[in-house]
């Protein structure tokens, strides 16, 4: 008894700044003969590819609408990040597309809390005006003395207490 099994073609949209074609190829070595993978660095970039793809994988490259109608046998978007504001969800949504993200590994909740308390921190310093002000040579302290909050004392209240609040506390 043979069985016949469809290759689907994806195409692995990995921009330059998330590793361009190198990380694209090293993708294609996970699916094996499942798939056939067509690593580019923009969506744009090879329409006769986009034209063929059942999936899109995106690292933070664009799908638009226009993306998703010039692929018609698109079944699914799957992005490389926790979010998916970078794919028309609309349009893949009107053609039945499913998009998907990660989701969380929870790995990055420790990073959120401390770059939550490093900016927190540099508004109340007024560091990024402060450094401003001393790259271009003006001794700014006493313009802005009046915004420095003294953090001595004080209360601060975390609101919203999901995945990444308690750490923050």
């Amino acid at each position: 008894m043979t069985s016949s099994v469809t290759v689907k073609q994806v195409l692995g949209v990995i921009p330059p700044k998330a590793g361009g074609r190198a990380i694209g190829a090293r993708l294609a070595s996970f699916f094996g003969s499942a798939a056939h993978v067509t690593a580019v660095e923009t969506t744009d970039e090879d329409k006769a590819a986009l034209g063929l793809a059942h999936v899109i994988f995106t690292a933070l490259g664009p799908v638009t609408a226009e993306h998703i109608a010039a692929a018609p046998a698109l079944e699914l978007i799957q992005c490389a990040s926790h979010g998916f504001d970078y794919v028309d969800l609309a349009a893949a949504r009107s053609r039945g597309v499913v998009v998907c993200n990660i989701g969380s590994s929870t790995a990055e909740v420790q990073d959120v809390a401390e770059q939550t308390f490093a900016l927190m921190l540099a508004l109340a310093k007024q560091l990024i005006p402060g450094h401003i002000a001393l790259t271009q040579a003006d001794w700014a302290l006493p313009r802005l003395q009046r915004f420095i909050t003294e953090l001595y004392g004080k209360i601060l209240g975390i609101i919203g207490f999901g995945h990444i609040g308690p750490p923050s506390t």
